[in-house]
């Protein structure tokens, strides 16, 4: 009778430890706050109204999708925005591919994105710890980095995108936008929250 209530209480401990381990999974997962499609369909608007796009072009819009390797919500956010983006005839006027990069470190990302021709370079959810990184190495590269996470914006990435009162906004970090040799529109600069 002792070994059956033993048996009992140690699955029913093991059950509250797989209930803590999935609960603190869940809350360490990271959410896009702007649904995937919503944020390919303004990130294809603002790099229509890019002037220097065009001319980093060559003729073909390369979409670089950054994933970090061995995070779920990365690869998934990273599979979205290829999948809408596979929907959409045009960036800019100009045909477009999309090819995905592991990161590895941010040198090698950089590089990639000179070797590749990037022009518009997105950044999946996860990279949080290495985004000063990747912002000190694109600082020479001339691309259009895009952040699937709001706060990815200030501290270093060009363009993104948040929530106010339920609806999109647009966010974009102008000094580094010059840098990476970004020119979107004043006007349409206007109508983002611009980090300085």
């Amino acid at each position: 009778m002792t070994s059956g209530f033993q048996h009992a209480r140690r699955r029913l401990l093991i059950g509250a430890i797989a209930c803590v381990v999935a609960a603190t999974q869940t809350s360490l997962a990271e959410v896009v706050a702007v649904p995937v499609s919503v944020q390919a369909d303004l990130m294809v608007k603002v790099a229509g109204y890019d002037r220097n796009l065009p001319t980093r072009a060559s003729g073909r819009v390369h979409v670089g999708l950054v994933v970090k390797p061995g995070n779920a919500d990365s690869a998934r956010v990273v599979t979205q925005m290829r999948s809408v983006l596979g929907e959409v005839r045009m960036i800019a006027g100009l045909p477009h591919d999309e090819a995905q990069i592991e990161f590895a470190d941010a040198a090698s990302l950089a590089n990639a994105c000179r070797a590749q021709g990037i022009g518009v370079l997105y950044v999946g959810p996860g990279l949080g710890e290495q985004i000063e990184e990747i912002r000190r190495a694109l600082e020479t590269v001339n691309v259009l980095s895009v952040a699937a996470m709001a706060e990815d914006v200030p501290r270093g990435i060009v363009l993104g995108f948040g929530l106010n009162a339920g609806k999109p906004r647009l966010l974009i970090n102008l000094p580094q936008a010059k840098k990476q040799r970004v020119a979107i529109r004043p006007e349409v600069v206007s109508l983002m929250t611009v980090f300085e």
